[in-house]
């Protein structure tokens, strides 16, 4: 059980990596062409998915 926990815990580290990529891409192609306000409404938000991925991470860390 603990090798299937840890199987998934890296697979859900993997995933959050892939967004974040994609995330990082994203910021940096608009970057230039947003108001400060607008990106900063960006950041915060995928500092909002962010938290909730590290929430549901360590809620199904526990319940293993």
């Amino acid at each position: 059980m603990a090798d299937v926990t840890r199987t998934v815990i890296a697979h859900m580290g993997l995933g959050l990596h892939h967004h974040l990529l994609i995330l990082h891409l994203l910021l940096a192609s608009v970057v230039l062409m947003m108001p400060v306000t607008t990106w900063l409404c960006v950041v915060l938000e995928a500092m909002v998915i962010l938290a909730e991925v590290v929430q549901a991470c360590s809620v199904m860390v526990v319940v293993t």
